[in-house]
């Protein structure tokens, strides 16, 4: 496979049900690597697990493993996660100035958009989900 516009993360198989295997991956920040991260106590590293559709049966628990899925599918996570609702916050702001005269009621009005929009999304949250592949591969 062409490994420009891949995004690879090494992960280690955690656990095996059928045809779906549970990967557990350590994600880090990008201070993760700076040379101050003791010093700032910013830096962030969590364990993630992805689940990923596998009829193959040749991995098994404890196994090293290398988890990638396409750039594009990042990004259009990102566009979920971070830049849509940003604009539908902002949306929420602007319309409850105009709707309220009170700035905290602006606010809860905002904060109400963006609750209807995760709402939103946790319902789509299978559709959403069949947009994102993560293929698995030895390593």
């Amino acid at each position: 496979m062409d490994n420009s516009g891949i995004i690879e993360h090494a992960g280690v198989v955690s656990k095996i049900e059928g045809h779906r295997i549970t990967v557990s991956i350590l994600a880090q920040s990008a201070c993760a690597a700076c040379g101050a991260k003791n010093l700032c106590h910013i830096a962030e590293q969590k364990e993630k697990e992805v689940e990923i559709n596998d009829d193959s049966r040749t991995y098994h628990v404890g196994e090293n493993v290398s988890v990638f899925m396409k750039q594009s599918s990042g990004l259009r996570a990102v566009w979920y996660g971070y830049f849509i609702p940003f604009l539908v916050m902002l949306a929420g702001l602007i319309s409850g100035n105009y709707l309220f005269t009170k700035e905290w009621q602006t606010g809860l009005f905002a904060i109400g958009i963006i609750m209807l929009y995760y709402i939103f999304l946790y319902f789509l949250r299978k559709r959403i989900a069949e947009k994102f592949s993560f293929y698995i591969k030895k390593l």
